[in-house]
């Protein structure tokens, strides 16, 4: 039962990862394309600023923290820690998860309250031509940062199961 849900919660992680990759690709395409148009045409692309702040940077990063994680390839400075004995790296790595976990939670539930009052309010930015709404980026968001902090919990649940140092 265990594994169904890790490999469940595995397909959701590598889903966020595809977005994210696909939301980089689209961010290089639509800044390029406005540089070009700029400098070309004196004609950049309307909200290309706005897009890009406020919808494809902000979810491709929370989108991908979670695989980063699986794939532990965020970075950890093993200073002092290399000279720990094995015991003493496993209950260091135990105390840091559980911190990361809490400090994850924390910052879901801000994200949390917060697009709740974006929805509520129906934040947009206001560009000449249209409106550009903000609250679903906030949601987004939200989700990536529940993502990262079950993916926490999954690498603690199989890495202290086999011993493993992370």
């Amino acid at each position: 039962m265990k594994n169904r849900i890790i490999h469940g919660f595995n397909f959701i992680v590598n889903v966020q990862a595809v977005i994210a990759a696909a939301l980089a690709l689209i961010l290089m395409i639509l800044v390029g394309l406005d540089v070009m148009l700029k400098y070309l045409l004196s004609h950049p692309i309307e909200g290309v600023l706005e897009i890009t702040s406020e919808y494809l940077m902000p979810i491709l990063v929370l989108l991908g923290f979670a695989y980063a994680e699986r794939k532990r390839a965020h970075v950890n400075v093993d200073l002092l820690f290399q000279f720990f004995p094995d015991k003493m790296k496993r209950i260091m790595d135990g105390i840091i998860q559980i911190v990361t976990i809490a400090f994850l939670a924390v910052m879901a539930y801000s994200f949390y309250l917060r697009a709740l009052y974006y929805t509520k309010i129906n934040a947009y930015i206001d560009l000449i031509s249209y409106d550009l709404a903000t609250w679903p980026a906030r949601w987004l968001a939200t989700i990536g940062l529940i993502s990262f902090a079950l993916q926490v919990v999954v690498n603690m649940m199989t890495s202290h199961t086999r011993g493993e140092n992370v």
